[in-house]
């Protein structure tokens, strides 16, 4: 099964599995990255029969098994896939700096998705040194929240990223996020020569409102190029 994909295809089935404000909320309160990998754990458990989806099994985010009769005995010999999951403001993604096409914030969070791939490739760690997992078995997923609307004066010490979201709604143009995540994430190499990921699958959904601020999710997929050096960014 190809995981970027089967993650980015059910996205609105996540969405929709939250009650009305609900999700809206958590982005504007918090990091909606644990509850949003909850429903992927309890759906994907629910609509795939010959696999188990396992939350925080050796750290990890999200481990796939192989329903296969042995899991008990032998679990980590019937490790499928591993997902992990970030979030942060997809407004993040609109900064230039020094009048060039480059966002440090954006760079940043893209770092923390190449590190957590990076530390489940580690060799003699207690992270993925018994799994024997390649670059192709493991998926990094980005939450990216994106705010519709200005954030009042009487919010801003409340919610999250507040004055970033506000900062982003105040351009005069305002940048294509959508765009510009997909391109930050796919042009990515850090200081390397080649690029972190061969894959980059991108949704974007509205996810409703609270106190009439809307929020929209940006969801990117991506799967390790097994090219970049991954082993040598491990902590």
């Amino acid at each position: 099964m190809y995981w970027p994909k089967k993650i980015v295809d059910l996205f609105p089935t996540v969405i929709n599995s939250f009650r009305e404000k609900e999700l809206a909320y958590l982005s504007l309160t918090s990091k909606p990255e644990r509850p949003i990998q909850d429903r992927y754990a309890l759906l994907l458990n629910k609509k795939i029969d010959d696999k188990v989806f396992i939350k925080e099994y050796k750290r990890r985010d999200l481990v796939v098994f192989h329903d296969n009769g042995r899991l008990a005995s032998k679990p980590n010999k019937e490790v499928d896939h591993v997902i992990e999951f970030k979030a942060g403001s997809a407004s993040s993604f609109s900064k230039k700096i020094q009048g060039e096409e480059y966002y440090s914030k954006a760079n940043e969070f893209i770092g923390r998705v190449v590190k957590d791939i990076a530390n489940r490739k580690r060799e003699g760690s207690s992270y993925a040194d018994t799994l024997n997992l390649g670059i192709k078995d493991l998926t990094g997923v980005f939450i990216g929240v994106e705010v519709l609307d200005e954030i009042p004066e009487k919010f801003t010490e409340l919610f999250q990223y507040s004055s970033r979201h506000n900062r982003h709604l105040s351009h005069e143009e305002k940048p294509d996020l959508e765009k510009r995540m997909i391109e930050r994430f796919t042009e990515y190499t850090g200081e390397h020569s080649v690029k972190a990921f061969n894959t980059v699958l991108h949704r974007v959904e509205e996810v409703g409102s609270f106190e009439n601020i809307r929020v929209k999710i940006h969801l990117i997929a991506v799967q390790g190029n097994s090219n970049f050096p991954f082993q040598e960014l491990a902590d």
